[in-house]
């Protein structure tokens, strides 16, 4: 097994998992900052 063919595969998932995660946090800030507002 190639190892770092197995990184290279490995790379894809973790980019969307981080990309998504970062999506829910800023979501999360603005729908608190819209509740503390209104």
């Amino acid at each position: 097994m190639n190892h770092n063919n197995f990184y290279e595969t490995m790379k894809f998932p973790v980019f969307i998992f981080v990309f998504i995660l970062l999506f829910v946090i800023v979501w999360g800030f603005a729908f608190y900052y819209i509740s503390t507002r209104f």
